[in-house]
């Protein structure tokens, strides 16, 4: 699920960490949003899942809404 985030997503994990996706073409990888030197992959970041995601661009990484939308009601879903 989070590699399928735009790069700029922002995501809340389970201890309310709120980390957001950077770099550039095939090298993302995450970062605490509080600036800490945390740079962390997809892979390693899943294990403080579950998430929230507190921002979602308007444009998505192709098929992202099929991927996310039956997992959380759909966007715009409260």
């Amino acid at each position: 699920m989070l590699d399928k985030l735009h790069p700029t997503a922002v995501v809340l994990d389970r201890h309310g960490h709120a980390w957001q996706m950077g770099g550039v073409a095939d090298a993302y990888y995450w970062y605490r949003a509080y600036g800490d030197s945390s740079n962390v992959t997809s892979h390693e970041l899943a294990s403080h899942g579950p998430f929230t995601v507190l921002y979602r661009p308007t444009t998505m990484r192709p098929n992202v809404e099929a991927v996310l939308a039956p997992m959380h009601g759909g966007f715009g879903a409260p």
